[in-house]
Protein backbone atom coordinates (compact mmCIF):
# COMPACT_ATOMS: atom_id res chain seq x y z
CA UNK A 1 0.00 0.00 0.00
CA UNK A 2 1.21 3.79 -0.74
CA UNK A 3 0.43 6.75 0.57
CA UNK A 4 0.69 9.36 -1.58
CA UNK A 5 1.98 12.18 0.87
CA UNK A 6 0.92 14.62 1.54
CA UNK A 7 -2.31 14.08 -0.31
CA UNK A 8 -5.40 11.83 0.99
CA UNK A 9 -5.02 9.60 -1.23
CA UNK A 10 -3.82 5.89 -0.71
CA UNK A 11 -3.32 3.30 -3.68
CA UNK A 12 -3.57 -0.37 -3.03
CA UNK A 13 -2.58 -2.98 -5.27
CA UNK A 14 -3.97 -5.81 -3.57
CA UNK A 15 -4.89 -8.71 -5.39
CA UNK A 16 -5.86 -10.64 -2.63
CA UNK A 17 -9.08 -10.43 -2.73
CA UNK A 18 -9.14 -11.76 -6.40
CA UNK A 19 -7.11 -15.29 -4.50
CA UNK A 20 -9.68 -15.18 -1.96
CA UNK A 21 -12.25 -15.26 -4.63
CA UNK A 22 -10.32 -18.09 -6.41
CA UNK A 23 -10.83 -20.22 -3.09
CA UNK A 24 -14.14 -19.55 -3.08
CA UNK A 25 -15.28 -20.50 -6.47
CA UNK A 26 -13.12 -23.75 -5.87
CA UNK A 27 -14.89 -24.99 -3.09
CA UNK A 28 -18.60 -23.48 -4.42
CA UNK A 29 -19.89 -27.02 -4.66
CA UNK A 30 -20.00 -27.57 -1.05
CA UNK A 31 -21.29 -23.93 -0.30
CA UNK A 32 -24.69 -22.57 -0.58
CA UNK A 33 -25.32 -19.76 -2.69
CA UNK A 34 -26.31 -17.35 -0.22
CA UNK A 35 -22.95 -18.07 1.65
CA UNK A 36 -21.12 -18.31 -1.38
CA UNK A 37 -22.70 -14.77 -2.48
CA UNK A 38 -21.79 -13.47 1.11
CA UNK A 39 -18.10 -14.66 1.02
CA UNK A 40 -17.53 -12.69 -2.59
CA UNK A 41 -18.91 -9.92 -1.21
CA UNK A 42 -16.86 -9.77 1.85
CA UNK A 43 -13.98 -10.27 -0.68
CA UNK A 44 -13.75 -6.60 -1.46
CA UNK A 45 -12.09 -5.76 1.90
CA UNK A 46 -9.01 -7.40 0.86
CA UNK A 47 -8.42 -4.46 -1.76
CA UNK A 48 -7.52 -2.67 1.53
CA UNK A 49 -4.66 -4.50 3.07
CA UNK A 50 -1.25 -4.33 2.95
CA UNK A 51 0.00 -6.86 0.04
CA UNK A 52 3.41 -6.81 -0.41
CA UNK A 53 4.09 -9.22 -3.50
CA UNK A 54 5.83 -7.56 -6.56
CA UNK A 55 2.51 -7.11 -8.52
CA UNK A 56 0.39 -5.49 -6.07
CA UNK A 57 3.77 -3.17 -5.88
CA UNK A 58 4.17 -2.96 -9.56
CA UNK A 59 0.37 -1.82 -9.52
CA UNK A 60 1.13 1.06 -6.87
CA UNK A 61 4.28 2.28 -8.88
CA UNK A 62 2.83 2.72 -11.76
CA UNK A 63 -0.39 4.92 -10.23
CA UNK A 64 1.88 6.69 -8.48
CA UNK A 65 4.38 7.80 -11.34
CA UNK A 66 0.41 8.93 -13.50
CA UNK A 67 -0.20 11.46 -10.40
CA UNK A 68 2.76 12.53 -9.59
CA UNK A 69 4.48 12.89 -13.63
CA UNK A 70 2.04 13.21 -15.49
CA UNK A 71 -1.39 14.52 -13.75
CA UNK A 72 0.62 16.91 -11.00
CA UNK A 73 2.68 18.61 -12.92
CA UNK A 74 0.47 20.61 -14.77
CA UNK A 75 -2.27 23.51 -13.45
CA UNK A 76 -5.39 21.87 -14.09
CA UNK A 77 -3.78 18.78 -11.86
CA UNK A 78 -2.46 21.17 -9.22
CA UNK A 79 -5.77 22.37 -8.75
CA UNK A 80 -7.34 19.61 -8.25
CA UNK A 81 -5.02 18.24 -5.50
CA UNK A 82 -5.08 21.31 -3.69
CA UNK A 83 -8.86 20.99 -3.03
CA UNK A 84 -8.92 17.90 -2.00
CA UNK A 85 -10.54 17.52 1.43
CA UNK A 86 -7.28 16.53 3.75
CA UNK A 87 -9.98 14.56 6.22
CA UNK A 88 -10.93 12.06 3.52
CA UNK A 89 -9.28 9.36 2.18
CA UNK A 90 -9.47 8.90 -1.83
CA UNK A 91 -8.68 4.99 -2.74
CA UNK A 92 -7.15 4.02 -5.76
CA UNK A 93 -7.40 -0.04 -6.58
CA UNK A 94 -7.77 -2.34 -9.41
CA UNK A 95 -10.60 -2.56 -11.43
CA UNK A 96 -10.15 -6.23 -10.95
CA UNK A 97 -12.06 -9.32 -12.27
CA UNK A 98 -15.59 -8.42 -10.06
CA UNK A 99 -15.08 -5.03 -11.51
CA UNK A 100 -15.00 -5.78 -14.76
CA UNK A 101 -17.96 -8.82 -14.75
CA UNK A 102 -20.24 -5.68 -12.81
CA UNK A 103 -19.04 -2.69 -15.36
CA UNK A 104 -17.45 -4.34 -18.66
CA UNK A 105 -13.58 -4.45 -19.42
CA UNK A 106 -13.07 -0.69 -20.66
CA UNK A 107 -14.43 1.32 -17.91
CA UNK A 108 -13.05 2.80 -14.86
CA UNK A 109 -15.67 3.70 -11.76
CA UNK A 110 -15.71 6.13 -8.68
CA UNK A 111 -18.18 6.19 -6.32
CA UNK A 112 -17.81 6.74 -2.19
CA UNK A 113 -16.78 4.00 0.14
CA UNK A 114 -20.24 3.56 1.94
CA UNK A 115 -23.28 5.89 1.91
CA UNK A 116 -21.59 7.52 4.33
CA UNK A 117 -19.19 10.15 3.06
CA UNK A 118 -16.80 9.87 5.73
CA UNK A 119 -15.63 7.12 5.03
CA UNK A 120 -13.90 7.70 1.72
CA UNK A 121 -14.09 7.80 -1.81
CA UNK A 122 -12.42 5.09 -4.11
CA UNK A 123 -11.58 4.87 -8.01
CA UNK A 124 -11.79 1.42 -9.11
CA UNK A 125 -8.54 1.73 -11.76
CA UNK A 126 -6.31 -0.32 -13.65
CA UNK A 127 -3.62 1.32 -15.78
CA UNK A 128 -2.88 -1.66 -17.82
CA UNK A 129 -7.01 -1.72 -18.89
CA UNK A 130 -6.17 2.14 -21.04
CA UNK A 131 -3.04 0.90 -22.58
CA UNK A 132 -2.75 1.59 -26.68
CA UNK A 133 -3.32 -2.12 -27.31
CA UNK A 134 -6.04 -2.35 -24.86
CA UNK A 135 -9.02 0.10 -24.67
CA UNK A 136 -6.78 3.20 -24.78
CA UNK A 137 -6.22 3.76 -28.35
CA UNK A 138 -8.04 6.43 -28.73
CA UNK A 139 -6.91 10.17 -27.63
CA UNK A 140 -8.62 10.77 -24.44
CA UNK A 141 -8.73 7.65 -23.35
CA UNK A 142 -5.24 6.94 -22.03
CA UNK A 143 -4.14 6.07 -18.71
CA UNK A 144 -3.18 9.23 -17.91
CA UNK A 145 -6.29 11.05 -19.12
CA UNK A 146 -8.74 8.29 -17.80
CA UNK A 147 -7.38 8.74 -14.21
CA UNK A 148 -7.64 12.28 -14.30
CA UNK A 149 -11.42 12.13 -15.52
CA UNK A 150 -12.21 9.94 -12.52
CA UNK A 151 -10.03 12.18 -10.00
CA UNK A 152 -12.86 14.89 -11.36
CA UNK A 153 -15.07 12.71 -10.03
CA UNK A 154 -13.29 11.84 -6.25
CA UNK A 155 -12.61 15.67 -5.90
CA UNK A 156 -16.61 16.70 -6.70
CA UNK A 157 -17.93 13.20 -4.39
CA UNK A 158 -15.33 14.26 -1.70
CA UNK A 159 -16.22 17.78 -1.14
CA UNK A 160 -20.25 17.64 -2.13
CA UNK A 161 -20.93 14.07 -1.70
CA UNK A 162 -23.23 12.07 -3.92
CA UNK A 163 -26.65 13.97 -3.36
CA UNK A 164 -24.33 17.13 -3.76
CA UNK A 165 -23.06 16.30 -7.62
CA UNK A 166 -25.10 17.15 -10.50
CA UNK A 167 -26.83 13.80 -12.07
CA UNK A 168 -29.44 15.44 -13.84
CA UNK A 169 -29.32 13.42 -17.73
CA UNK A 170 -27.52 15.29 -20.09
CA UNK A 171 -27.60 14.87 -24.26
CA UNK A 172 -25.01 12.99 -25.21
CA UNK A 173 -23.22 12.93 -21.89
CA UNK A 174 -25.54 10.52 -19.37
CA UNK A 175 -25.59 12.94 -16.88
CA UNK A 176 -23.90 16.97 -15.86
CA UNK A 177 -20.85 14.90 -14.23
CA UNK A 178 -19.61 12.98 -16.52
CA UNK A 179 -20.14 16.16 -19.07
CA UNK A 180 -17.99 18.03 -16.61
CA UNK A 181 -15.16 15.57 -16.56
CA UNK A 182 -15.36 14.95 -20.78
CA UNK A 183 -14.44 19.02 -20.49
CA UNK A 184 -12.32 18.73 -17.63
CA UNK A 185 -9.93 15.98 -19.33
CA UNK A 186 -10.16 18.25 -22.65
CA UNK A 187 -8.48 20.79 -20.84
CA UNK A 188 -5.92 18.51 -19.52
CA UNK A 189 -5.45 17.42 -22.40
CA UNK A 190 -5.18 21.06 -24.20
CA UNK A 191 -2.49 21.99 -21.29
CA UNK A 192 -0.42 19.00 -22.70
CA UNK A 193 -0.03 20.49 -26.46
CA UNK A 194 -3.52 18.08 -27.79
CA UNK A 195 -4.89 18.96 -31.24
CA UNK A 196 -8.01 17.15 -31.10
CA UNK A 197 -10.59 16.91 -28.27
CA UNK A 198 -13.55 14.50 -26.84
CA UNK A 199 -17.45 16.29 -28.28
CA UNK A 200 -19.09 14.12 -25.21
CA UNK A 201 -19.47 11.50 -22.82
CA UNK A 202 -21.44 8.96 -24.78
CA UNK A 203 -19.38 9.10 -28.04
CA UNK A 204 -15.47 8.32 -28.97
CA UNK A 205 -16.04 11.28 -32.16
CA UNK A 206 -13.11 13.78 -31.28
CA UNK A 207 -12.97 17.02 -33.10
CA UNK A 208 -10.58 20.26 -33.40
CA UNK A 209 -11.25 22.91 -30.79
CA UNK A 210 -13.15 24.77 -32.85
CA UNK A 211 -15.48 21.77 -33.76
CA UNK A 212 -15.85 21.15 -30.01
CA UNK A 213 -16.51 24.47 -29.46
CA UNK A 214 -19.29 24.45 -32.27
CA UNK A 215 -20.50 21.37 -30.16
CA UNK A 216 -20.64 23.29 -27.31
CA UNK A 217 -22.02 26.54 -28.35
CA UNK A 218 -25.47 24.95 -27.96
CA UNK A 219 -27.71 26.30 -24.46
CA UNK A 220 -28.02 22.94 -22.78
CA UNK A 221 -24.10 22.75 -22.58
CA UNK A 222 -23.62 26.60 -21.96
CA UNK A 223 -26.48 26.12 -19.08
CA UNK A 224 -24.39 22.73 -17.93
CA UNK A 225 -21.26 24.51 -17.73
CA UNK A 226 -22.87 27.40 -15.82
CA UNK A 227 -23.99 25.05 -13.48
CA UNK A 228 -20.69 24.57 -11.92
CA UNK A 229 -19.73 28.00 -12.12
CA UNK A 230 -19.83 27.99 -7.74
CA UNK A 231 -17.24 25.07 -7.48
CA UNK A 232 -13.71 26.18 -6.40
CA UNK A 233 -12.20 23.81 -9.01
CA UNK A 234 -13.78 24.53 -11.47
CA UNK A 235 -13.31 28.34 -10.99
CA UNK A 236 -10.08 27.43 -10.62
CA UNK A 237 -9.76 26.23 -14.19
CA UNK A 238 -11.41 28.91 -15.54
CA UNK A 239 -8.59 30.96 -14.45
CA UNK A 240 -5.91 28.66 -16.37
CA UNK A 241 -4.47 29.77 -19.70
CA UNK A 242 -4.74 27.01 -22.15
CA UNK A 243 -5.75 26.93 -25.92
CA UNK A 244 -9.39 25.31 -24.99
CA UNK A 245 -11.00 26.03 -22.36
CA UNK A 246 -14.71 26.21 -22.37
CA UNK A 247 -14.64 27.27 -18.43
CA UNK A 248 -12.76 30.48 -19.70
CA UNK A 249 -14.75 30.84 -22.32
CA UNK A 250 -17.66 30.19 -21.34
CA UNK A 251 -19.09 34.06 -22.02
CA UNK A 252 -18.21 33.67 -25.79
CA UNK A 253 -19.64 30.20 -25.93
CA UNK A 254 -22.82 31.73 -24.34
CA UNK A 255 -22.90 34.61 -27.10
CA UNK A 256 -22.70 31.71 -30.03
CA UNK A 257 -25.18 29.89 -28.55
CA UNK A 258 -27.83 32.74 -28.26
CA UNK A 259 -26.88 33.67 -31.83
CA UNK A 260 -27.63 29.83 -32.73
CA UNK A 261 -30.85 30.05 -31.24
CA UNK A 262 -32.23 33.44 -33.48
CA UNK A 263 -34.10 32.56 -36.37
CA UNK A 264 -32.26 32.41 -39.79
CA UNK A 265 -33.12 34.74 -42.19
CA UNK A 266 -35.36 33.86 -45.02
CA UNK A 267 -33.90 32.91 -48.35
CA UNK A 268 -34.02 34.79 -51.10
CA UNK A 269 -37.03 32.55 -53.65
CA UNK A 270 -35.46 31.96 -57.25
CA UNK A 271 -38.32 33.26 -59.49
CA UNK A 272 -39.97 30.21 -60.89
CA UNK A 273 -40.16 29.71 -65.07
CA UNK A 274 -42.38 28.62 -66.66
CA UNK A 275 -42.84 25.90 -68.35
CA UNK A 276 -43.24 25.30 -71.84
CA UNK A 277 -46.48 23.41 -72.73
Amino acid sequence: MLHLKPYPIKISGSTLDEDFRAVVNAISPFLSADRKEWLIRRSNKLDYVNDNRPIAKLYEEHVRVLLQAHILPTEIGAALFKLLPKDMTIWIVRFDDLAQASFGVCNAITSQMTSRLSDGVRILFSPETWAYTACGKLPGYRADETLLHEMVHAVRLARFGFEGTNHDPLRMNKDHEEFLAVQMTNVYRSEKKAKLFNHAYMTSALGTQAEVERTLASMDFVTALESFSDDPFVAAVAAINTPFNPFRDLTRLKDQARLNQQPRPNQPQRPQVQQRR
